[in-house]
């Protein structure tokens, strides 16, 4: 239908094609229009953008991440608020362990208002950490959590923020919070919770705590083995 209409740019028919096929996982055929629209989108052109993340979806669902990367970030270039190239470079860069070029990025991609807005704060605030940030990564973890009180990832890195603080209240507080809302998400909140409470001496929360991780994860052994050694000490 496209190719019956009359079109601004020749290009936008070729790349309507190529993202047909790669969301088909028609490799082939994506590249091959790509390859057509390349000659066809001049410099400045309104569809650079979309040409070259395009470019960058294939590269990286081929696996050659280095490709993928580099028309990522033409297509930044391109156009700089095109938010899937953005998020693409954040996730790239945290996978290399280069935070702070990760946060970069992040915050850049926030800036687009992409759904799930808390939960990229809670990325950005997460990436702050791993840079070794302290305060940056706070404010973004307290962000992620004024738009979405829910964010579990935004409580659990707060939870550990207060670890490192020496402010086990507070700790105890968002853990409370991710066994109550968030039960049966991950074992590790149960150890960390029961251990907090076993190492300020408040046993009989530790027994509650890792009792109800006990029934809702029965087949962890760290939450057995720390429940059974405070019961013990009793």
């Amino acid at each position: 239908m496209l190719a019956q209409v009359e079109r601004k740019e020749e290009a936008s028919l070729q790349l309507a094609i190529a993202r047909l096929n790669l969301d088909s996982g028609n490799l082939q055929h994506a590249e091959e229009s790509l390859k057509e629209a390349d000659p066809l989108v001049k410099p400045g052109s309104s569809l650079a953008g979309e040409k070259e993340e395009l470019w960058g979806v294939l590269y990286e669902t081929l696996g050659d991440t280095n490709q993928a990367k580099q028309h990522f970030e033409l297509s930044v270039q391109a156009e700089a608020g095109r938010p899937l190239p953005l998020r693409k470079l954040a996730e790239f860069a945290a996978k290399n362990e280069a935070w702070d070029e990760a946060a970069m990025w992040m915050e850049r991609f926030i800036t687009t208002k992409p759904s799930s807005l808390g939960h990229y704060w809670a990325m950005l605030g997460d990436y702050r950490l791993a840079g070794e940030h302290l305060d940056e990564a706070v404010q973004a973890l307290e962000s992620a959590l004024h738009i979405d009180p829910y964010v579990y990832w935004a409580h659990y890195r707060m939870a550990r923020v207060f670890e490192q603080r020496k402010d086990t209240e507070n700790a105890i507080r968002e853990y409370e919070f991710m066994i109550k809302y968030a039960l049966d998400r991950d074992a590790e909140i149960y150890v960390k919770l029961g251990t907090l409470y076993k190492d300020a001496g408040r046993k009989r929360d530790a027994i509650r705590v890792l009792a109800k991780g006990s029934r809702i994860l029965p087949t962890n052994p760290n939450i057995y083995r720390l429940y059974r050694e405070v019961r013990e000490g009793e």
